[in-house]
């Protein structure tokens, strides 16, 4: 049995909108204001099609369910794959190394035919677009919705660079541990941008994260001009979504943390973030320090960007970290 647009639609977490293209099915996860803004920015606008904290949340009894379509570029990474869970176990990691040499995708998920919660996490940092959802004929499908729905606000490390498995990102971590559904609202690169954040989405959140900082620092911009653009995100946030809970997440650990810029070495820009963010009765600081080893091996890139294990270990330590404010 094929999945028609109204059954896609309808189990698809993290999409404010999905475009049928001839059963193509295209999936967004910023509002066309949003990708508007963006565009000002080439990259940014690339970046915004990649299918961060999207993914497929059903309950079935189907033995089989198959998946096929196609990759694009949404950032310089070559690598793309979905992540599948059942019952909250993960068991298949499906895609590939090097999306630009083999774009098209077409795997299949064996089942036990019992009523199983099905989860299938799409790329972060691809463009991912779905021909055909399939499953067994005669079966039951049923969306499984959370109970709480999340923005995340940041940069690279929000979107989830560089995070193979996209079940260890730290937003779908977040997510995850707080029953929500997540609309990931961050692009790599990115600093605080007010318009961004005059922006929103057509429902309110029960919980916010907001991480931006590393880059406000790295770009060389002035401390006041940090804490202008800082200040002025939190007002909009707090204009569209009143007393919505909002996390800030400080930086984590950066290898060239001691360099100097025209805000000073990070802790001084981070020490600027958190004066903006005690202006704030609903913002809840989280310190990001503590959250990954300082060590260049729970790094990617051995300085910036957490791997796998580096994620892991961020998001439970942040999962503790927010459950405890």
């Amino acid at each position: 049995m094929k999945a028609d647009f109204e059954l896609i639609k309808n189990i698809t977490c993290g999409a404010v909108e999905i475009i049928d293209n001839d059963g193509v099915y295209e999936f967004h996860r910023m509002t066309a204001l949003q990708r508007e803004i963006l565009k000002d920015n080439q990259d940014f606008g690339t970046k915004a099609t990649a299918t961060s904290g999207i993914r497929l949340s059903f309950a079935t009894d189907a033995k089989v369910i198959r998946l096929s379509g196609r990759f694009s570029a949404a950032s310089t990474r070559k690598f793309a794959f979905f992540d599948v869970k059942i019952n909250g176990i993960l068991i298949q990691h499906s895609g590939t190394e090097n999306h630009p040499e083999k774009p098209d995708f077409d795997f299949t998920i064996p089942l036990d035919g019992n009523f199983n919660k099905v989860e299938i996490y799409f790329p972060c940092l691809a463009k991912t677009v779905l021909s055909a959802l399939e499953f067994s004929d005669n079966c039951r499908i049923e969306a499984l919705k959370r109970s709480r729905k999340m923005l995340a606000y940041g940069d690279s490390i929000t979107q989830g660079y560089d995070a193979i498995h996209p079940s260890f990102a730290y937003a779908n971590m977040i997510a995850d541990g707080f029953d929500a559904e997540i609309f990931n609202k961050a692009i790599g690169a990115e600093i605080f941008n007010p318009p961004f954040a005059d922006a929103p989405d057509d429902f309110k959140p029960d919980l916010i994260t907001v991480a931006y900082g590393t880059n406000d620092w790295k770009k060389e911009v002035s401390a006041e001009n940090i804490t202008k653009n800082a200040t002025a995100f939190l007002i909009n946030l707090n204009k569209h979504y009143p007393g919505t809970p909002i996390y800030a997440i400080l930086p984590i650990w950066r290898k060239d943390m001691e360099d100097t810029h025209a805000s000073g070495k990070l802790t001084d820009a981070i020490e600027l973030l958190k004066a903006v963010y005690r202006q704030f009765d609903n913002v809840r600081v989280i310190e990001g320090m503590p959250l990954v080893p300082h060590l260049p091996e729970f790094y990617a890139d051995a300085y910036l960007h957490p791997n796998d294990s580096g994620f892991l270990l961020y998001g439970n330590n942040l999962l503790k970290a927010m459950r405890s404010k």
